[in-house]
């Protein structure tokens, strides 16, 4: 591009060339676009919106084992030590290693099998069988 002053270097353009409402050539910004945050997003190719959840979910079903074993299980044979342990347990398995949590849950779980009756099914996880045999406890004895 060459400019039509001969003072002016080329690639320049005069300063009475240019129009008063135009930006200098350095500064060029256009004024009417302007691009928001959220707008970009939108056009990035690898990034797609989420389909959006369920405004309730479905909870996850419970096994006809465990609901068979709650409606039978006689819980009020636990110890105080034992629910005063599963008490904890519960409150505190999500923030325990995974080794010892299951050592724990294993543990907890004979011993509701040798204090309760009838024994669990072994289909059912260590973690819902302790949460039954507490619920049961408190429901059999009127507390909750």
């Amino acid at each position: 591009m060459r400019s039509s002053t001969p003072d002016a270097p080329p690639g320049q353009v005069s300063a009475s060339q240019v129009s008063a409402g135009a930006p200098a050539a350095g500064n060029a910004r256009p004024t009417t676009l302007r691009v928001k945050l959220a707008d970009l997003a939108l056009r990035v190719p690898w990034r797609r919106a989420a389909p959006s959840p369920d405004p309730a979910p479905d909870p996850d079903p419970v096994s006809p084992a465990l609901l068979a074993w709650a409606q039978a299980l006689d819980a009020s044979r636990l110890s105080e030590r034992t629910v005063k342990q599963a008490e904890q347990y519960l409150r505190d398995h999500a923030r325990m290693h995974y080794m010892i949590r299951r050592e724990f849950g294993y543990r907890l779980r004979s011993l509701i099998e040798a204090q309760a009756s009838p024994a669990p099914p072994s289909s059912v996880a260590s973690l819902d069988v302790i949460a039954t045999a507490l619920s049961a406890r408190r429901r059999q004895l009127g507390i909750g």
